[in-house]
């Protein structure tokens, strides 16, 4: 990314980068799945979901293939396999560390959110900025769950 940036001049500060976190990535065959902890075995676990290992493997690696930070990582669905707080804490850290300068969060209830966000507060640590919720022109609960 750094090099697209800089083969075409443009400044990184006038470029916002976001990337995901959750997801299976295997790099063997190079693509995202999204698998389930309970039908792949214990090879998985700490392959996807938000655990702080998943995380922090996750961040490192995008930095390291965009040659740069990101700007809002946002993780990809509620993991009901992990702890809140050390999805929220290990959130915190990458922020603290300076691999990402703002958290996000995508596909996953109203009430989850608020768990999360709670999380946070309680402890003094880095807040969700976005939310990128479930929409469905037919079916409108989220946002009604939402704007409660």
């Amino acid at each position: 990314m750094i090099q697209v940036t800089l083969r075409i001049q443009i400044k990184r500060d006038k470029v916002v980068i976001l990337s995901k976190a959750a997801l299976l990535y295997d790099s063997d065959i190079l693509e995202f799945n999204d698998y389930s902890y309970k039908h792949q075995g214990h090879d998985y676990i700490n392959s996807q979901g938000l655990s702080r290992k998943h995380i922090f493997d996750t961040v490192r690696a995008s930095v390291e293939r965009l040659g740069t930070y990101i700007d809002v990582l946002q993780i990809h669905r509620f993991d009901h396999e992990t702890p809140m707080e050390e999805t929220m804490e290990a959130l915190h850290d990458v922020v603290k560390e300076g691999l990402t300068r703002y958290i996000g969060a995508s596909t996953m209830k109203a009430y989850e959110f608020v768990q999360l966000q709670s999380v946070a507060e309680r402890h003094g640590w880095t807040k969700f900025i976005s939310m990128q919720n479930y929409f469905n022109l037919l079916y409108r609960e989220e946002e009604r769950e939402r704007d409660e």
